[in-house]
C-alpha cells in the first residue's frame, strides 16, 4: 500500500524541513509513500483530494488550518490530520473528526508516533484508495 501524505505550511523553510523529516522517516519505516507540498490552505482545498496523512499548520494567511479542517469535514473528506504549530492557544479548536494530534513544531519526533498510528490503522482496516474513492477490503464482495 502506498501512503499519500500532504504537508501544508505557509512557511517555506518549515515546509521543506518537515518534508525532509517525513521523507527520511517513511524511508526508515520502509513504507511506500508520496508527499505533496502546499504553501496555503487555499491551494490544498483546490486539490479536492483525500490524503492518508495531512500535516497541517494552524496559523496561515487567509485560510487557517482550523478553517481547512472544517471545510474538509463539510466536503466529507476523510484525510487524517496532524496539526503542527507553535501556538498552543488554538488546541481546543483543532480537535475533531479525523484529527489525530496537535504537535508542537519544535518537537518533530512526536510526529512519528502519530504517523505510525495512522499507518497501523490503515493497514489493519485494509483501506485502499483508487481514483479518489476509498475501499475497505472487508466490504468488497467477490
Amino acid at each position: 500500500m502506498k501512503f499519500h501524505i500532504a504537508i501544508c505550511d505557509d512557511d517555506f523553510q518549515q515546509r521543506n524541513l518537515l518534508y525532509m523529516f517525513v521523507e527520511k522517516y517513511m524511508k526508515y519505516k520502509n513504507v511506500l509513500f508520496d508527499i505533496t507540498l502546499f504553501s496555503s490552505g487555499e491551494e490544498l482545498l483546490e486539490m479536492n483530494k483525500t490524503y492518508d496523512i495531512l500535516i497541517l499548520d494552524i496559523i496561515m494567511s487567509k485560510v487557517s488550518g482550523i478553517d481547512v479542517k472544517e471545510k474538509l469535514f463539510e466536503k466529507r473528506n476523510s484525510s487524517n490530520i496532524i496539526f503542527l504549530t507553535n501556538h498552543d492557544t488554538y488546541i481546543k479548536n483543532a480537535f475533531g473528526k479525523y484529527v489525530y494530534a496537535y504537535v508542537n513544531k519544535k518537537d518533530y519526533q512526536v510526529l512519528t508516533k502519530f504517523i505510525d498510528i495512522i499507518i497501523k490503522e490503515k493497514l489493519e482496516k485494509g483501506i485502499y484508495k483508487m481514483n479518489n474513492s476509498i475501499f475497505i477490503s472487508s466490504e468488497i464482495k467477490l
